[in-house]
């Protein structure tokens, strides 16, 4: 079995543990990923890439403060992204419909839009025939004869998860990030009080700093370190239509 040592070593290859990757690489530290899977792939990859709007300075909710960020950087980010590998990440300030086609969903939509709008973020409410207009696939759904609430929030974006993936490998490897795939962590190993190494089907990886960002399979490697997180994965559908 291997080992290895570098400055910081992650453990997950998706777009959180990338994204730290692509800012500690930008300083002069040794950098090393690693992922049970491909790099870039998991929930990462299969994520809708959705960007709701929120606005940081009225913003009450860890949740919202993190959306606030992401609303102000990833303009920019992609941008960064663009210039350093050519790679278009999909992001687009394209707005958001949302749609209540019950009247269940009407109720949680009406209180969505007052949180949003508590929080001076814009949103429109759409007569049928705007909505017909801005989305014909959704200008005749009906629920049992009867047609609900449809809003529109102009400020959210989207990007597309694969391309924002590829562009952050390659400006990782661009910047000397050793990306390794198939190292499944099956332990971690604490001395003197700090997480030093960590045990992979590809050998052992140590690390001055080691940051765990597998998404819900931290849970299995903190829950060695008896540490208890709550964090479970949870399954959803996708579906991408091509227009």
């Amino acid at each position: 079995m291997t080992s290895s040592t570098s400055d910081f070593l992650i453990v997950g290859g998706g777009v959180v543990g990338l994204s730290i990757a692509y800012e500690l690489a930008h300083h002069d530290v040794s950098v090393r990923v690693i992922d049970r899977q491909e790099i870039g792939r998991e929930a990462s990859w299969a994520g809708a890439g959705i960007l709701p709007p929120a606005n940081r300075a009225t913003a009450t909710h860890p949740y919202d403060h993190l959306c606030g960020f992401a609303t102000e950087l990833h303009a920019p980010w992609a941008a960064a992204l663009a210039e350093e590998t050519g790679i278009d990440t999909g992001y687009r300030k394209c707005g958001g419909i949302y749609l209540a086609r019950s009247p269940g969903e009407s109720a949680a939509l009406v209180g969505q839009v007052a949180e949003w709008r508590e929080q001076g973020i814009t949103v429109k409410r759409l007569t049928p025939d705007e909505l017909a207009a801005l989305e014909p696939g959704l200008a005749t759904v009906e629920t049992n004869g009867r047609r609900y609430s449809a809003y529109l929030v102009p400020e959210e974006s989207q990007l597309r998860n694969p391309l924002h993936l590829k562009a952050l490998q390659s400006a990782c490897r661009q910047r000397h990030v050793d990306l390794i795939p198939h190292a499944d962590a099956a332990q971690c190993v604490v001395s003197q009080g700090r997480l030093q190494t960590v045990v992979t089907s590809r050998g052992e990886f140590s690390a001055g700093k080691i940051c765990l960002a597998s998404g819900a399979w931290s849970r299995l490697l903190l829950e060695k370190l008896n540490i208890a997180t709550g964090i479970l994965p949870i399954r959803g559908q996708m579906v991408l239509l091509r227009c």
